[in-house]
């Protein structure tokens, strides 16, 4: 440790700080967009039963950070919910680490 203080939340936040340094899942969840994701489609037509070029087209999917704020009302405790409920109906498919996808 070189130096110690004090970084405010709205920092963290304008700059990306946690975003940054858990970089493999912040760009997934916050910085990508679908269209510009990875994913597997084989992995994904076979667990949702359709193309996610066609899902992708459609714009029926976002990142995390695009779900909270447009359908979640930016209520992040609303989509933690909405995630474990999708979980127990076994709705959420793991595509690699920390690499996720659900209804």
């Amino acid at each position: 440790v070189k130096q110690c203080k004090t970084i405010t939340s709205y920092d963290m936040d304008r700059k990306k700080l946690i975003d940054q340094h858990y970089y493999a899942i912040a760009n997934r969840a916050t910085l990508k967009k679908p269209k510009d994701m990875n994913v597997p489609k084989d992995k994904f037509e076979d667990f949702f039963g359709e193309s996610w070029d066609k899902v992708v087209a459609e714009k029926r999917a976002s990142n995390a950070m695009d779900a909270c704020n447009n359908y979640f009302d930016s209520d992040s405790n609303a989509i933690a919910e909405a995630w474990r409920e999708a979980e127990k109906l076994n709705k959420v498919v793991k595509f690699g680490g920390g690499f996720y996808c659900g209804l």
